[in-house]
């Protein structure tokens, strides 16, 4: 769950005009359990199915995106088996509904919710 305070941060933080995208680890986003059903499985998209070692994880990337089109960042972020480079595309929007559904459904990030509502106030000021 720590790693849902790192993107908390990053969608409450004001995007700049210039910005278009953030990298993320996949465990960013929290374990495969609540995140596969946003951004699908953490094995590489081209495999059947996750190694046989638990202890394995595939390097997995979610670009989060803005004022920016899904294709445009595709060509920024090519998925390519030959070297291993495994891109998840998701727009800001459905980075925002993601955590605030996390948010809702966890009672350990209740107190992130509260630093929500104390940022969106300073940055209001």
């Amino acid at each position: 769950m720590r790693n849902l305070f790192v993107i908390v941060m990053f969608i409450l933080y004001p995007v700049s005009a210039w910005s278009e995208f953030a990298v993320f680890d996949y465990e960013d986003f929290g374990p495969q359990v609540i995140a596969y059903e946003t951004i699908g499985y953490q094995w590489y998209q081209w495999n059947s199915s996750g190694d046989y070692n638990p202890n394995k994880t595939d390097n997995i990337k979610v670009v989060v995106y803005w004022n920016e089109s899904l294709e445009n960042i595709k060509q920024k972020f090519p998925v390519n088996p030959k070297t291993e480079k495994d891109y998840r595309y998701l727009s800001y929007e459905a980075a925002l509904k993601y955590l605030n559904s996390k948010v809702t459904e966890s009672p350990e990030l209740k107190n992130i919710v509260s630093t929500r509502d104390l940022l969106k106030k300073l940055r209001n000021n």
